[in-house]
């Protein structure tokens, strides 16, 4: 179906005014996470809250890693490259944009909605690093970036209109942090915008950076 020669090897600036527009919605996004908050507090109905947490499990990094294995060997055992190429390159870009967010998040010092504390408090908090504590490790969701990165690579690939299919889960497992009041809806906001930036990239480096792995392997005595 598409071989190397088809997936795009430099940014597309097609797709440049859709970052820009992200861009300015994760910016505008700050402005509403008060009213979010209230609202996913007071009106949300408990078995939304309880949807939101199977989300945050399932929705997580080594299922995503599990699908993808999954999807990438039946590919192989078909013997479609093409597949076996969107599959690793999803991988891929779910695992760059998790790891890129999660060195902010765990430094970002920003207290999650259901935090006893609120706002930022650095990273830094009463003489303790905010390192590995849940409660001050709000921004940006690593949950979305990877989710969005994982779902969103296949945007940029000639699989594309799968790609939309496949879409929604993305939005489902953003929108269930913020059920759970596990974020405020601007680190939701920010890090759809990081995974899909980090997913764009991936694509265009990702078969670079595998064909030059394969010519190192084959050039080793």
């Amino acid at each position: 179906m598409s071989d190397l020669f088809e997936w795009p090897k430099r940014w597309n600036r097609a797709w440049t005014p859709w970052f820009v527009l992200l861009a300015v919605a994760a910016v505008v996004s700050f402005f509403f996470d008060g009213s979010v908050k209230t609202f996913m507090r007071d009106a949300l109905p408990v078995d939304f809250a309880l949807f939101g947490r199977s989300v945050g499990i399932y929705g997580d990094w080594p299922w995503l890693m599990l699908i993808g294995l999954g999807g990438f060997f039946v590919c192989k055992w078909r013997r479609r490259r093409d597949g076996m190429r969107v599959f690793a390159v999803m991988m891929l870009a779910s695992t760059l944009a998790g790891a890129s967010v999660n060195v902010v998040r765990l430094t970002s010092g920003r207290a999650r909605p259901s935090a006893s504390i609120t706002g930022w408090v650095g990273p830094v908090h009463e003489g303790k690093l905010t390192i590995g504590r849940h409660a001050l490790n709000a921004f940006p969701s690593g949950h979305t970036a990877t989710a969005f990165g994982f779902f969103g690579a296949i945007l940029f690939t000639p699989w594309w209109r799968w790609g939309l299919l496949l879409f929604p889960f993305a939005w489902i497992i953003g929108i269930s942090r913020l059920m759970t009041q596990s974020h405020h809806l601007s680190d939701v906001c920010v890090a759809i915008a990081a995974g899909l930036f980090v997913a764009a990239w991936s694509v265009i480096l990702g078969p670079v950076w595998w064909e030059r792995f394969c010519a190192w392997r084959s050039a080793r005595p």
